[in-house]
């Protein structure tokens, strides 16, 4: 058996993304003393990033894994990373969708206010929202259309889950 490697744990990056359900860490779990953890535990400066469930898991178990090491701008660029990362999950719901579309607007936002202060260019690894298609001579997208763009629902749905928050 190799070493085990120490990794860091913020609590931002950890609670950013919702936990998985009691059944799927369970599945997961089963899977991993199988199979081993094939799958790279990703990190930011040590940091984890991706991975969290499999880092407790390898690590409560004493089974080896791989890390990978990204490059990020700063902690805002590693957490739209990592919602953009999720997003594409099978496990996510589109409530959870909409609270991290949510969270990667404002993240977007403080980031649309540090380039106007650096004379409105775009900094150095700089993330967009996605263009949304509407029909000429329709309104600016708002908001919400690029939160449900961005969860892949409508914008009447982000109106309804937005109202619970």
């Amino acid at each position: 058996m190799s070493e085990i490697i120490e990794l860091k744990i913020n609590p931002s990056f950890r609670d950013l993304i919702p936990p998985l359900a009691d059944h799927e860490r369970d599945g997961l779990e089963e899977d991993i003393k199988h199979f081993g953890c094939y799958t790279p535990i990703i990190t930011w400066n040590g940091f984890i990033i991706d991975g969290h469930h499999r880092y407790e898991i390898c690590t409560r178990h004493k089974l080896s894994f791989k890390t990978e090491e990204r490059e990020f701008e700063d902690e805002k660029a590693v957490m739209i990373w990592m919602i953009d990362n999720q997003m594409g999950r099978r496990n996510i719901t589109t409530a959870a969708k909409i609270r991290l579309a949510m969270k990667k607007h404002g993240f977007l936002s403080d980031r649309a206010k540090e380039r106007m202060r650096c004379g409105g260019y775009e900094c150095k690894g700089s993330v967009k929202y996605p263009e949304v298609d509407l029909p000429q001579g329709s309104r600016a997208p708002q908001v919400r259309d690029l939160i449900g763009k961005e969860a892949g629902c409508s914008a009447k749905t982000v109106d309804k889950r937005s109202e619970s928050y």
